[in-house]
């Protein structure tokens, strides 16, 4: 069986009419004893025969095709099958021999009935052969009318199946869509349910509970009042008992009283003269103490103070103190007098304009740093000497004028240090007082880290201690009406003002002339000694401080590695002492600007140690 509907292949069908065929001519046999008239029916027998063998076959083919109905692929294998039944027909003719089985018994046939034979099977030939228009026709509206009907047949086929697939669907939409409502209404009443047997739960705890709490109210009223009638009865016998106790007992100690006070009367006196004795012996000795101590101490000091003297030596204290008294003196005398009177004022003002543009057009090189230095100089010292007055605001304009120079350039660029400071070393060995001021100034700008020491708690001419606002102002801080100055804008300023104070400290140049205290070389080491040894700025430990860790960054950064030549191994062990504070997080505390700084510090030692090592 084949695959189309169990029905036979399409070779199958072929044989099949072929078959049908060659029974029909068979069975059909022309009688050519007859004459060519009479022998006209049978052929047109033969050709009704012929016609009916190919209705069959069409039939067959309809049949075969039909089987086949429902799918839309076969309109086009239904009209080739009825073309190849009509071409099997014809073939049929053309292949298949008419010619009847000669009978034995019948006489063999002259030249004109084969003749007459041929005649009819050509005339056949033509008949079948023959094309007729309107059966063509036919068969094609036919064909057409089939083909047009499966479409329409298939387009409502379609039709149908699409509408009932909607209609599915939706039915199925419908009927999901139901179910969720449903099952929602069946989850609200659910919830519903369990939150109002939740509720009533609620209730019935509460009511149990207001229940349990009178029930345990009363139980405990109770026992309180079986506990107070109790505790009455005992108090009274404890009454009555602590009666009778107490007359045995006063009477005792009426009794006892009078033996103690006079044995206590006699003791008293003893101990009194006792310890009059000892308080004098105490005192006496207490004294003497004090006064070995004062002297020791005077003497100690006064050692000290020779000590220092000679070496020329001040403590930290000392030097914040002398650099705040001038300041004060210089701001209470000779600033005060040269603005108070319109001459003075205004000589001084001229000079002051001429002394920031020099400052300005400083380059790093010999000739710039001679010839600024030398009109400087000229300015403040001139052939003709200036008024006294005026000489020291002069330099007070000179020393604000170097140290904005270094808060402004230096701390956009560390090489802008260097030609200033070469400046200031000049001028400081060639201008009288010049390097008090210039100290007290900068001490003004840098607060307690230009020295550096601990903030006192108080001015030095007042016992009032800082306020917040005071004490940043005399810290250096500068704030103005708009806010205050951010902390790192205050490191960088006073990073750049001691950058070049250790340029000066430090560097080569200047004239042949022994600088104050302030400036000179030994005020490196002491820097370090300070910085590392005690409370530095503010009330805050020195190295805890992000200033700190900026300024040590600069003084080794200017002359880590000169100083190891200078001081030596001494030196090192400030290197060592530096590098524990790095490494231990106190160097610079845990601010973004502290933490910055002390990783900087940490590179500059391993760079002086490499350096010095090679």
């Amino acid at each position: 069986m084949s695959a189309n509907g169990g029905q036979p292949p399409e070779s199958q069908q072929r044989a099949a009419l072929d078959h049908d065929f060659y029974d029909e001519i068979q069975c059909t046999p022309f009688d050519f004893s007859q004459p060519r008239a009479n022998r006209l029916p049978d052929a047109i027998y033969f050709t009704e025969n012929c016609e009916a063998t190919s209705a069959k076959t069409a039939s067959f083919s309809c049949s075969a095709g039909g089987s086949t109905s429902g799918s839309e692929n076969e309109d086009s294998e239904l009209v080739s099958e009825e073309s190849e039944a009509g071409d099997a027909l014809t073939n049929a003719f053309k292949y298949v021999s008419i010619s009847p089985t000669r009978n034995p018994l019948r006489p063999r046939q002259n030249q004109l009935e084969v003749r007459q034979a041929e005649d009819t099977v050509a005339a056949i030939r033509l008949h079948t052969r023959h094309n007729d228009p309107y059966e063509d026709w036919e068969k094609r509206t036919r064909r057409e009318a089939f083909r047009t009907a499966r479409k329409v047949q298939t387009e409502n086929l379609l039709a149908l199946h699409d509408t009932q697939s909607s209609q599915s669907k939706t039915q199925t939409s419908y009927l999901l869509h139901r179910s969720a409502a449903i099952d929602q209404q069946i989850k609200q009443h659910i919830a519903a349910r369990k939150a109002q047997l939740a509720r009533e739960e609620e209730e019935l705890r509460r009511r149990w509970a207001l229940y349990q709490k009178d029930i345990w109210a009363r139980v405990e009223n109770g026992i309180k009042w079986e506990e107070s009638r109790v505790q009455a009865e005992i108090e009274v016998e404890r009454k009555k008992r602590e009666e009778v106790e107490k007359k045995q007992r006063e009477e005792e100690a009426k009794r006892r009283l009078a033996e103690e006070k006079k044995k206590a009367e006699a003791d008293r006196k003893q101990q009194e003269e006792e310890a009059i004795r000892k308080e004098k012996e105490r005192e006496e000795q207490q004294r003497i103490q004090e006064e070995e101590v004062v002297k020791a101490r005077k003497v100690a000091e006064q050692a000290e103070a020779e000590e220092r003297k000679a070496l020329g030596l001040t403590t930290a204290d000392e030097d914040w103190r002398s650099a705040r008294a001038m300041l004060k003196q210089l701001k209470s005398g000779p600033m005060k007098n040269v603005k108070s009177q319109k001459q003075l004022k205004s000589t001084w003002s001229a000079l002051r304009r001429q002394i920031t543009p020099k400052i300005g057009q400083l380059t790093n090189d010999a000739q710039s740093i001679n010839l600024i230095s030398s009109q400087l100089h000229s300015l403040a010292m001139p052939p003709t000497p200036h008024p006294d007055e005026i000489y020291i605001p002069l330099l007070s304009s000179l020393a604000k004028a170097i140290l904005l120079q270094a808060e402004t350039e230096v701390t956009a660029s560390k090489a802008a240090a260097i030609p200033l400071a070469q400046v200031t070393k000049n001028l400081l060995g060639t201008l009288p007082h010049f390097d008090d001021v210039l100290f007290a100034k900068l001490v003004q700008r840098v607060g307690t880290w230009g020295i550096p020491t601990a903030m006192p708690a108080t001015d030095i001419d007042s016992t009032v201690p800082f306020d917040e606002d005071g004490l940043r102002k005399v810290m250096g801080y500068r704030d103005s009406e708009s806010g205050r100055e951010a902390q790192s804008d205050y490191v960088q300023r006073v990073a750049g003002i001691m950058r070049v104070y250790f340029l000066v400290l430090m560097g080569s140049g200047g004239v042949d002339r022994p600088l104050g205290k302030s400036w000179q070389t030994q005020r490196y080491w002491a820097f370090f000694a300070r910085m590392l040894g005690g409370s530095v700025g503010g009330g805050s430990s020195g190295v805890e401080s992000a200033v700190a860790a900026e300024i040590l960054f600069a003084a080794l950064e200017v002359a880590g590695i000169q100083a190891a030549h200078n001081w030596g191994n001494q030196w090192i062990k400030v290197l060592g002492l530096t590098y524990e504070a790095v490494h231990s997080g106190k160097l610079g505390g845990n601010t973004p600007e502290g933490k910055a700084g002390r990783v900087r510090v940490q590179l500059e030692i391993e760079r002086i140690i490499k350096a010095i090592s090679q």
